[in-house]
């Protein structure tokens, strides 16, 4: 009995430790731990008014980031007040922001590698993921872009917060997939399957933009997200995993009664 015990925990383990490394390949989009300390930032006042910002971080996918912050309508000094990256007063890399009334914000993230194309705005797309060629965000078995929550609150209540992501292959090819982030004070996860987007390569991606509360334009938000990265989904993995395993251990059971029979 001993033996055919310690057989079936070494091919659980010879599983699990395989199962550990096909969920090794998750591609980082945006880890948040720069700009560090995060700067104070906050839409000016005026009608429609925008901060535009162009950041050059390790931390993000193709080593930049660019962000846009627009508010619908009349803008005062504290309509919307974004951080971006580590925050020593919560100690927490994240993007944070707190937006109130009375225009809705509108927030939008771009990684589209560096852009040498000088035109006068940061959010220009240059396409330049991969050096223009794009990168793979499968990477062997990664099949959705999550983005965990720390919490997100939308008021009113009962619309939520609309999340919606932009990825592009080279050749002009583009896809949008909108989630719906629902108000908890408690952490959560929002994944953007692959297989929900249509039109693009997702082994060649030259630029990927999210965008918060673009559509539904809530009039109130305040959410933190603690970073942005195409992964693996964990539960069919493990599953399958250890599944194999256990036939792998029945048949080791099996073949040995059989011996001994």
């Amino acid at each position: 009995m001993g033996a055919k015990f310690r057989g079936i925990a070494l091919v659980l383990a010879i599983a699990l430790t395989w199962s550990s490394a096909l969920q090794g390949s998750p591609i980082t989009i945006d880890t948040f731990t720069q700009p560090n300390p995060t700067p104070l930032l906050f839409v000016p006042p005026g009608n429609n008014s925008k901060l535009e910002v162009s950041q050059t971080v390790s931390g993000a996918i193709g080593g930049q980031r660019d962000s846009l912050f627009e508010v619908i309508g009349q803008a005062l000094i504290n309509s919307a007040t974004p951080l971006i990256g580590h925050d020593p007063n919560r100690n927490i890399d994240a993007f944070q922001l707190a937006t109130q009334n009375p225009g809705p914000t509108v927030a939008t993230l771009q990684y589209s590698g560096t852009n040498a194309l000088n035109t006068p705005t940061s959010l220009v797309n240059a396409h330049n993921l991969g050096g223009g060629l794009g990168v793979d965000l499968i990477n062997g078995t990664n099949d959705r872009i999550q983005i965990p929550f720390l919490h997100s609150d939308a008021l009113p209540e009962v619309l939520g917060l609309g999340v919606a992501i932009t990825v592009t292959s080279p050749g002009g090819f583009s896809s949008t997939l909108t989630k719906n982030a629902v108000n908890s004070q408690s952490a959560f996860v929002l994944d953007f399957p692959f297989n929900q987007f249509s039109g693009v390569d997702f082994t060649h991606v030259d630029s990927i933009r999210v965008v918060f509360n673009g559509a539904r334009q809530t009039p109130e938000v305040d959410f933190d997200i603690t970073g942005i990265a195409a992964v693996p989904e964990p539960t069919s993995l493990l599953t399958m995993t250890l599944g194999g395993a256990l036939c792998c251990a029945a048949g080791l059971f099996n073949r040995k009664r059989r011996q001994s029979a």
